[in-house]
């Protein structure tokens, strides 16, 4: 018989197919998921080329992305890219493997690409499903009951606990805490997945959330008295956290938020009608002396630390019974480093009370 010798272009269709395998399997909407992919790529252009990575691609399909056909039509264009800049698999495994960006997950590819701070905003901002709508719907559009619906985070929530979620209602305790229990949750496996990833070094510390009775406890009848919150930290190191986010119930009539930003020695007093949190901020330093000594035996410089009262950008309301909704949106905002003016206001609390009882309701925030 007589041997096949393979001819360059089918050796350059052959090893186009092993770059494209290397591609990642893209998901809906395909035209965000390609972008961000040949966004990542683009550093492997060769720099005498003039234009970037992923203005060739959309060059060469001239069309947007509708389907999945499209976006492989795109990972086509992107793997013959590859070959065109002499850019080799083991060039961009290299890479993945310095930056750390590698996941395997039952021998399939995954790049971790982390959402923007525009993309993070618009999920804050976007619609309810039907389905969770007609769930909140069912809520509190009905007369409260005290039968349990479900029991989570040691707390047991009824339809009368979750009616404070209903428009010009003023919120409970149970309803600030269990989001809060839901912002630790969703902070606690995001700092697992990426410990669990190859890029753990990159990895952000977690933060921990406290709920209303941390500060009530602490400060009682206005006397600090440390040794009543001395346990509720015995599991985790203050000092090894992100950031610690403490509501403040004061008398019942408003809510506020306190947030150490333990790595930059800053503790943030967060009010939505601009009241002075002085007190709060140095009862919060006194604390933090207390369990550097307690926990560590060092002595905590407090003049390192900056107690930050009354800022210009925190977002205002404009009436008498939203406060505990903007305490824990400043808390949501915050939890992903995002700008808090454009983030939420007061146009927004209607929706984010939708928003707050499906979380609830779903055991889970699911941005």
């Amino acid at each position: 018989g007589v041997s096949h010798i393979q001819s360059r272009d089918e050796i350059s269709i052959k090893e186009r197919n092993r770059n494209k395998n290397l591609l990642p399997n893209l998901q809906p909407p395909w035209e965000k998921s390609v972008i961000s992919f040949s966004d990542y790529f683009s550093d492997y252009v060769e720099k005498k080329k003039s234009k970037p990575f992923v203005f060739e691609i959309s060059k060469e399909l001239n069309k947007p992305l509708h389907s999945e056909r499209d976006a492989n039509t795109v990972l086509d264009r992107m793997a013959k890219v590859t070959l065109e800049t002499d850019i080799t698999i083991n060039d961009i495994q290299k890479k993945l493997d310095e930056d750390k960006m590698l996941e395997e997950d039952e021998g399939e590819v995954v790049i971790s690409i982390q959402p923007t701070e525009a993309e993070l905003i618009a999920k804050r901002k976007a619609p309810l499903s039907q389905e969770d709508l007609n769930a909140v719907r069912d809520i509190l559009n009905n007369p409260g009951s005290h039968t349990v619906l479900f029991e989570k985070f040691g707390i047991d929530m009824t339809r009368a606990k979750l009616l404070c979620l209903r428009p010009s209602t003023w919120l409970n305790d149970e309803a600030i805490n269990f989001y809060m229990c839901l912002l630790m949750d969703r902070d606690q496996k995001r700092y697992e997945q990426q410990q669990q990833s190859n890029h753990s070094n990159k990895c952000r510390k977690s933060s921990h959330y406290f709920n209303s009775f941390f500060l009530v406890k602490l400060i009682m009848n206005e006397k600090y008295t440390y040794a009543n919150v001395k346990r509720w930290t015995k599991k985790f190191d203050v000092f090894e956290k992100d950031k610690i986010f403490i509501p403040v119930n004061i008398n019942n009539t408003h809510w506020t938020m306190i947030v150490v930003y333990i790595q930059r020695k800053e503790i943030h007093y967060y009010d939505s009608m601009s009241g002075s949190g002085k007190r709060y901020l140095k009862w919060i330093l006194q604390w933090l002396k207390d369990e550097a000594w307690e926990k560590k035996k060092e002595k905590l410089e407090t003049l390192d630390w900056k107690l930050i009262d009354q800022e210009d950008d925190v977002p205002q309301q404009r009436n008498g019974f939203d406060c505990g909704m903007f305490a824990i949106m400043c808390a949501d905002a915050i939890s992903d480093d995002l700008p808090l003016r454009i983030t939420y206001g007061q146009e927004d609390m209607p929706q984010n009370r939708l928003k707050v009882t499906a979380a609830i309701l779903r055991g889970n925030i699911n941005y």
